[in-house]
């Protein structure tokens, strides 16, 4: 069969198609000489004639051939992801030391981290040094701490007073950033002189 005879051929099964689909509606629409079994069947012959002459529908947001579909989750590169994930772990959240003795013989741990308001707190547990009326707590910004009076001259902050034994928080000041805590001292004022010191890593 040559390729003008198949495209006639084609041509007229769709008519014939088509035809009898709108004599089936047609029929269907006269209310009498017909069981509810013929209406069921001419009206499943339309609804076969529909699915015949209708062309295929691609649906809303199919992949169609030489496209890629990328989905929000898919446009972030894995070399992207390792450098953000890099980026938040280089950021240390908490900071501890161990108080060493200067003037007096003095134990405990110091911590340094964020509260769930999100401000820096400074927690010191277990304190244990000798009785002083006025004992102060200063975080350096330096590391390196030296039982002399000279100490009042580095830059620090001066969190208040302390018990000389149990546990306390000092609530940081708003403005406070990690850059500024390198020890944590514990400072008589009356004497002027460091009662102990502690690094904070």
């Amino acid at each position: 069969m040559t390729r003008t005879a198949q495209t006639r051929t084609a041509q007229t099964r769709t008519a014939l198609t088509a035809t009898a689909q709108a004599t089936a509606v047609q029929t269907l629409l006269r209310p009498a000489g017909f069981t509810p079994v013929h209406r069921a069947a001419l009206l499943s012959l339309a609804l076969l004639g529909s699915t015949l002459i209708a062309p295929p529908v691609l649906a809303q947001g199919a992949a169609q051939p030489g496209h890629t579909m990328t989905g929000a989750a898919g446009s972030m590169t894995g070399s992207a992801m390792k450098e953000g994930t890099a980026k938040a772990g280089a950021i240390k959240t908490t900071l501890t030391g161990s108080f060493r003795a200067l003037h007096a013989p003095t134990t405990g741990t110091v911590t340094l981290a964020r509260n769930a308001q999100g401000r820096w707190t400074l927690t010191i547990r277990n304190l244990k040094t000798e009785p002083a009326p006025d004992l102060k707590v200063w975080l350096l910004a330096a590391k390196t701490v030296k039982d002399t009076p000279e100490l009042r001259n580095e830059k620090y902050i001066d969190l208040g007073e302390i018990a000389t034994t149990g546990t306390r928080t000092f609530l940081l000041p708003a403005t406070f950033t990690p850059e500024q805590a390198g020890s944590v001292v514990l400072w008589c004022d009356q004497f002027s002189v460091a009662f102990a010191a502690a690094t904070l890593k």
